[in-house]
């Protein structure tokens, strides 16, 4: 999470919006995941 954000920061010092995009989709990504698998560890 904190690569993606570091990369979405050196992306927008250099506005390389194809990066920012790919950081920003990276960050969403691993977060989903994160919580999709912290719901399913909750008790029904």
């Amino acid at each position: 999470m904190a690569l993606g954000s570091l990369n979405a920061w050196t992306a927008q010092q250099r506005d390389d919006y194809g990066a920012l995009s790919t950081a920003l989709c990276l960050c969403v990504c691993v977060a989903g995941l994160f919580g999709e698998d912290l719901v399913q560890r909750l008790p029904p």
